[in-house]
């Protein structure tokens, strides 16, 4: 039975091990701030208001399902299954994380990279191409988030000159 507070969460991502301190159960309020927050879609009932005259819960949670597998079949898994691994591993988790948290953070992990592409999308929509700056839209109430943006691509710039001038050295040197 799942918790409305999304402890249920919380605890499966602690259940690969924890921190090696032990104290794992003190760490689940933290890590369930930290789940993005997911939209819920109410759904018709299916009483007297309902359209669907007489199918009932049975029918939304079956339709539910189908959805759910049709997403699992577009999607591919174990894509990030190692990096997150060692990702887990480098924030305190075990070595060896049991596979089915791995499976819950690579889940979470795509769907908010899915919808941030999404929402990044439909601000660009006007221009008709996705720049950097929709990116940073989304991001800018996120202090955090933006200062490491800007340091990625401070360090993106740095790189860009770096390889130009090897590249203009070796050649130099070549001739």
């Amino acid at each position: 039975m799942a918790a409305p507070d999304g402890s249920q969460a919380a605890m499966a991502l602690t259940s690969g091990g924890g921190n090696p301190s032990g104290s794992g159960a003190k760490s689940a309020p933290k890590l369930a701030k930290k789940l993005p927050k997911v939209k819920k879609i109410p759904k018709a009932k299916g009483g007297a208001g309902s359209d669907k005259k007489g199918k009932g819960q049975a029918t939304d949670d079956a339709e539910d399902d189908v959805r759910a597998k049709e997403d699992h079949k577009k999607r591919k898994r174990g894509m990030l299954t190692r990096d997150l691994k060692y990702m887990m591993y480098g924030f305190g988790d075990t070595g060896d994380p049991l596979q089915e948290t791995v499976e819950l953070v690579e889940d979470m992990t795509l769907d908010y990279i899915t919808n941030f592409a999404h929402r990044a999308m439909e601000v660009s929509a006007r221009r008709g191409r996705l720049q950097t700056e929709d990116l940073l839209y989304l991001i800018r109430n996120d202090e955090k988030k933006v200062q490491r943006v800007n340091e990625l691509l401070d360090m993106s710039v740095q790189l860009k000159e770096a390889r130009k001038n090897f590249d203009l050295d070796e050649s130099a040197n070549a001739q």
